[in-house]
């Protein structure tokens, strides 16, 4: 989101782009191992994708009122992120997002 306030729109899904090549074969996101070989792509080519997923299915007010909160409630697991996902957005997303997490 900084990427895109600072350079643009256009900037920003170009690295988007990018990032969904990078990550393209890797492993899904959900219990993905630190480790591997794979989790530079996991975490900070796959993670940022789909969080912008997550972004333009809530919108930005919502994401940006959500990493609010994960940060004033400590969330520093998935599972809990989660749980306060579907509370501020409902299950419909939660469980969309969790499918995303399993899966992509």
């Amino acid at each position: 989101m900084v990427l895109r306030d600072m350079n643009g729109q256009e900037e920003y899904e170009a690295r988007l782009k990018a990032y969904k090549g990078e990550s393209k074969n890797s492993p899904p996101i959900w219990e993905a191992d630190r480790s591997a070989d794979s989790a530079h792509e996991i975490f900070y080519r796959k993670g940022p994708v789909l969080l912008s997923e997550l972004e333009k299915n809530i919108g930005t007010e919502n994401f940006l009122s959500l990493c609010k909160k994960m940060l004033k409630n400590n969330i520093d697991n998935t599972s809990d992120f989660l749980e306060m996902l579907r509370k501020t957005e409902g299950d419909k997303i939660g469980s969309w997002f969790e499918d995303l997490l399993k899966t992509k």
